[in-house]
């Protein structure tokens, strides 16, 4: 996944690819500034954690973009009941404004679209 993004990088100016530690902000920190999206495809069983740790660098009225892979959460737990908990933790901090389960491409996956309060939504 990181190959494809630094060809997407390459033809996009106004996208920086990160290949870091995702639960360590602060050691990418001083090379970062305000950003207007973030996107997360990671499969960790934190993922909602990691997102609210970086939730330091997006601007008020931002989107992140959540790719939760329920089953790399728990896999023994209902994926709708990883979610729901998942949704629940977001909503502390952002507006959620769209889920999509990516059936059938993606088992048990979602991509959740949220606003950094503070936006016209």
């Amino acid at each position: 996944p990181m190959q494809d993004l630094l060809e997407v990088a390459r033809r996009r100016k106004n996208i920086v690819p990160i290949m870091a530690d995702a639960n360590r902000p602060e050691e990418y920190a001083p090379f970062m500034e305000a950003v207007d999206l973030v996107y997360q495809d990671v499969a960790q069983p934190n993922q909602v954690e990691i997102a609210e740790q970086n939730l330091a660098f997006l601007k008020p009225g931002g989107h992140l973009i959540l790719m939760l892979k329920t089953r790399s959460v728990d896999v023994r737990r209902d994926p709708e009941e990883v979610f729901a908990e998942a949704r629940a933790g977001l909503e502390q901090h952002l507006d959620v404004v769209d889920v999509r389960w990516l059936e059938p491409y993606h088992h048990d996956h979602a991509a959740i679209v949220c606003v950094r309060r503070g936006s016209l939504y």
